[in-house]
């Protein structure tokens, strides 16, 4: 699936494995998805969205969904199982999913943004705190808007736990957030071809 239409095509047929609401997998299609709809909201292309309104208003000086060829230079390689150089390969869906590239200050700043969403306007404040916002829960991580929270102090093994192939690949049953905890340590969502690495 590589084109816009294959995609519509795709999601017309498919039926989930599991009922709603029951099962927690992760999906890059999922968050696409997510991603094309907020654009389609705000009528303009999800690229034009992150650099034209979302970074400028975060701050965020030096992150691209395109990067220009100014910044080549700056791009740099993950390594995948095989210790092989790899970027992300473009898509249709591949934009929203994973296609943000940033320097190491602009995502100073988007950490700096996501602690102190208080410091920056009405709408992005609200848009932040939406994001935090648990789900539901798998073990000891509450899903969010592309976020995995764990209540804080977190230990190496819940860590380590919430990146095992069960969590990463394969469906997990989730129960509901009784409450969630009041100090959060949040870990971003998913890796693409296990270019996940910090």
């Amino acid at each position: 699936v590589k084109t816009d239409q294959q995609v519509l095509t795709f999601f017309k047929d498919w039926k989930p494995k599991n009922s709603i609401g029951e099962y927690r997998q992760y999906s890059n299609p999922s968050i696409g998805l997510f991603g094309k709809v907020v654009a389609l909201s705000m009528n303009k292309p999800f690229d034009q969205v992150l650099e034209k309104t979302i970074f400028p208003a975060l701050g965020l000086k030096h992150s691209y969904v395109n990067v220009p060829k100014t910044q080549m230079q700056n791009y740099a390689f993950g390594y995948n199982q095989e210790n092989q150089p790899i970027r992300v390969n473009p898509g249709s869906l591949g934009a929203p999913a994973y296609g943000v590239k940033s320097t190491l200050p602009d995502m100073l700043s988007f950490i700096h943004a996501n602690l102190n969403p208080q410091k920056y306007p009405a709408d992005i404040q609200r848009a932040i705190n939406e994001t935090h916002q648990g789900r539901y829960q798998v073990n000891t991580m509450y899903q969010a808007l592309g976020w995995e929270e764990f209540s804080y102090p977190a230990t190496l093994q819940t860590l380590l736990d919430s990146n095992s192939e069960q969590i990463v690949m394969k469906p997990n049953k989730v129960t509901a957030i009784s409450k969630e905890p009041s100090v959060k340590m949040y870990h971003k969502t998913g890796s693409t071809n296990r270019f996940g690495t910090y």
